[in-house]
């Protein structure tokens, strides 16, 4: 009985995830926002690798070999396992390659569209706010046990505090930081993009192939396309290792030290905000509805002896209940977003720490 609502639980999560990526593909054609021509790069691509971009690559694949060593559930037994985990890794090089010769374009770009700074006890401000909400978090396991599944909600309000501060202290923007905010905006988005993808394959990588291969014995004659697909993405799994890694954890440290010289502290910090916020809300959208889903209506009902027992979070699931569960979907989103603007945007700050204090000895 577990297979087949594996099976379907596959089916219904990913599904979600195609539409909800085309409503908003629709939603931004609908919407029909101007990019200015200073923005518009050109094409990001670009056929000549240089060294750098094959060293990404190199490492990616050598990262990718040892998960094969150190987990029993990524191991490669067959030879088209291991082409398809090369020809990721080639494919990296000119993803590492279009996100570079993005960046060196910002570099013109931002001179182009100098603006006022931003007032430096504004900045301070918020970006006390943003240490001390942050703070706050560290109480998540008194504060669930008081409100429960409130405390969701709750946590991302604690987050966006910073933005509404920093909201208030910017004011109405002009023209020019406009456009210095949506061409570091556009940079940063793309990066936290892939890394939220790479990251997700990463942990699925640890998760989904021990249930695809209880599936795959317990199944018998019953079909699972789900079980087969998570077998045949191993090398993808494995690959994406080193970029899932880097953004989930250096990301927004290595983005802020990458800015062009002429990028003020503020602007890093509000754009690695927007980046880390996509990465946790595609981790989610990805990998944690659907492992969350699988396991509450699994692992936590199974008990050790007796009966099995509804737990707290499985009643959800029955017919009637769709709009709870609904709500608590979205507050994880809202708390993925959240909690990914403030990760990021604390990396930018020490980030930013470093920059300053470089600059600081030179002069001396």
């Amino acid at each position: 009985m577990l297979v087949p609502a594996v099976e379907r639980m596959a089916l219904s999560i990913y599904s979600g995830v195609g539409a909800l990526f085309a409503t908003g593909y629709l939603v931004t054609r609908r919407v029909k926002v101007t990019v200015p021509d200073k923005a518009k790069t050109g094409s990001m691509l670009g056929w000549n690798l240089d060294k750098v971009d094959v060293l990404f690559g190199v490492l990616a694949f050598t990262m990718g070999l040892f998960l094969v060593q150190v987990s029993r559930t990524l191991r490669l037994t067959e030879l088209v396992q291991w082409l398809g985990c090369s020809g990721a890794a080639f494919l990296l090089c000119f993803l590492f390659r279009s996100l570079r010769l993005q960046r060196n374009a910002l570099e013109k770009q931002m001179l182009e569209a100098d603006g006022p700074p931003i007032a430096k006890k504004g900045g301070t401000l918020c970006v006390v706010t943003l240490l001390l909400c942050c703070g706050s978090m560290m109480l998540q396991v008194q504060l669930y046990n008081l409100l429960g599944f409130w405390v969701f909600p709750l946590y991302a309000i604690i987050l966006l505090i910073p933005w509404l501060l920093f909201r208030r202290v910017v004011g109405r923007c002009t023209t020019v930081t406009a456009d210095r905010a949506q061409l570091l905006g556009q940079f940063t988005v793309r990066c936290g993009f892939w890394s939220g993808l790479a990251w997700s394959l990463t942990i699925g990588g640890w998760v989904f192939p021990s249930i695809a291969e209880n599936e795959l014995a317990k199944g018998g004659g019953i079909s699972t396309p789900f079980a087969y697909t998570v077998l045949a993405m191993k090398p993808l799994f494995c690959i994406s290792a080193l970029p899932g890694g880097f953004g989930a954890w250096i990301g927004a440290f290595a983005l802020t030290l990458a800015f062009p010289r002429s990028t003020r502290a503020s602007e890093r910090i509000l754009a690695c905000a927007q980046g880390g916020a996509v990465m946790l809300v595609i981790n989610c959208i990805c990998l944690v509805l659907f492992v969350a889903s699988l396991a509450w209506l699994t692992v936590a009902s199974i008990p050790s002896q007796g009966a099995p027992q509804l737990s707290e979070f499985s009643h959800r699931f029955v017919s009637g209940n769709w709009i709870s569960l609904g709500c608590l979907y979205m507050g994880l989103l809202a708390l993925s977003a959240a909690a990914g603007a403030a990760s990021w945007a604390l990396g930018a700050t020490v980030g930013c720490g470093l920059i300053w204090l470089r600059e600081r000895l030179r002069r001396a």
